[in-house]
C-alpha cells in the first residue's frame, strides 16, 4: 500500500504547489512560470529526501552490466537535474544510477524565463522546455557533487558535458579526471540539446572528433546523446566512424524540438519560440530508434517518453540495455518503484 499512497501524496502536493503558484502569478498579472513551483518543490524535498520511508530495494534480477559498470536496476535518471536532494530521492526509490545535469565550463544563466511549461498531450502530462542549459559551472558543480550522498559505489554516476569546441570538451574531461570521483562513473556528451539553436554534430566541430579526443584522455565509458532529429544516415556515419572506439554507449533519445505554434500553445508560454518536448507522446519515436540502433552492437540507453513497466519492457526487448527517465519522475517518481517491482 505504501507505493500508491505516497505516489498519490506526491502528485497531490505537486498539483497544489503548481496551482498556488499559478494563482499568485495570475493575480499579480505575471506570465505563468512553472520554474517557481519547481524551486518550491525542490526546497520541500530537501527537507525529507533522506527519510527511510522513501527507501525501496532494487530486485536482484534487474541488475545490468554496461561497459563494466553495474547498474542494480535498468532505470537511470536522465541528465536534466543537478539538485542533489532530488537525485538522492530517486536513488532511494530504486534508480540504478543518475546522470547529472549537463556541466559547462563557466556559469551560464540559460534562456530568459519562463522557459519550462507543463502541457497536456495525448491524454498525458508533458513538459516543454527551452532552459538553455543553465548551470553553475563545472567547478562549483563538482565541488557540490563530491560532498553529496549520491556518490555510492553501487550506483554509477553519469556526468553530462557540453562545450563549444573540442578544447572545451577536453578541458571539461580533465576537470572530471582531476576530481578523482570515488565511485564508478561515465561521461555523457550532450551533442543534441534542442534549445541552444544547433546540434554539435551539425556545427563546425564534428562529434566524431570530440568523442575521439575525450577517449584519448580517459578510459571511462562515454555515452553519446543522439538527437532524435538526426537522420538514420547521419547516425550510421557517426557510429561507423567510431567502430574502433571502445566502451561507447548510445543514448537514444532527447527531447523533440517543436515550436509553440505547432503545438497550439500561446506565444507567452515560453520566452523562446519553441522548446524540447518530453513525455509519453515521444515514446514511440524512442522505441523505433532503439530498434534501428541495435544492429550496431553497442549498449543503448533508451531515453524519451518512458514511465511505465510496459515502456521499459518494450525498449529492453528492442535492444536497449538501460532506460533514462526525466519527465516520468517529475510527474510521478514512484514510476521507478513500479518498474522495479515488475522485475521482482
Amino acid at each position: 500500500m505504501r507505493v500508491p499512497i505516497f505516489s498519490g501524496l506526491y502528485r497531490a502536493t505537486r498539483w497544489a504547489i503548481t496551482a498556488i503558484v499559478y494563482g499568485y502569478q495570475r493575480i499579480r498579472g505575471k506570465r505563468y512560470d512553472l520554474e517557481t513551483a519547481i524551486h518550491i518543490g525542490d526546497a520541500l524535498l530537501a527537507q525529507c529526501h533522506t527519510w527511510p520511508l522513501f527507501q525501496h530495494p532494487t530486485p536482484a534480477r534487474a541488475s545490468r552490466v554496461v561497459c563494466g559498470l553495474t547498474f542494480p536496476s535498468p532505470v537511470t535518471i536522465a541528465a536534466f537535474k543537478a539538485d542533489i536532494p532530488s537525485l538522492n530521492f530517486w536513488l532511494a526509490l530504486g534508480a540504478g544510477g543518475v546522470c547529472v545535469k549537463t556541466l559547462r565550463l563557466t556559469p551560464t544563466a540559460g534562456n530568459p524565463r519562463p522557459r519550462i511549461a507543463e502541457i497536456s498531450m495525448q491524454n498525458s502530462r508533458c513538459l516543454i522546455n527551452a532552459l538553455g542549459l543553465p548551470n553553475a559551472g563545472i567547478d562549483a558543480q563538482l565541488a557540490t557533487l563530491l560532498n553529496s550522498p549520491i556518490l555510492v559505489p553501487e550506483r554509477p554516476i553519469g556526468l553530462s558535458l557540453y562545450g563549444e569546441s573540442i578544447a572545451d570538451y577536453e578541458t571539461l574531461t580533465r576537470r572530471i579526471l582531476a576530481a578523482s570521483l570515488p565511485v564508478p562513473h561515465y561521461i555523457e556528451l550532450n551533442s543534441s540539446c534542442p534549445n541552444l539553436g544547433h546540434d554539435t554534430n551539425d556545427s563546425n566541430t564534428n562529434l566524431v572528433a570530440i568523442v575521439r579526443s575525450v577517449r584519448a584522455l580517459t578510459s571511462v565509458p562515454i555515452s553519446i546523446k543522439l538527437s532524435p532529429m538526426w537522420a538514420d544516415e547521419t547516425l550510421d556515419t557517426l557510429i561507423t566512424e567510431l567502430i574502433n572506439c571502445p566502451d561507447i554507449i548510445l543514448n537514444s533519445g532527447n527531447s523533440h524540438y517543436h515550436t509553440l505554434d505547432a503545438l497550439g500553445l500561446h506565444a507567452d508560454t515560453l520566452s523562446m519560440p519553441g522548446g524540447g518536448l518530453t513525455g509519453t507522446p515521444i515514446f514511440n519515436a524512442t522505441l523505433r530508434r532503439v530498434q534501428m540502433l541495435r544492429s550496431y552492437n553497442r549498449p543503448i540507453i533508451a531515453t524519451g517518453g518512458i514511465s511505465t513497466p510496459q515502456h521499459v519492457s518494450a525498449v529492453l526487448a528492442a535492444g536497449a540495455s538501460l532506460v533514462g527517465i526525466a519527465t516520468g519522475v517529475v510527474v510521478d517518481p514512484y514510476c521507478i518503484v513500479r518498474i522495479n517491482q515488475h522485475y521482482a
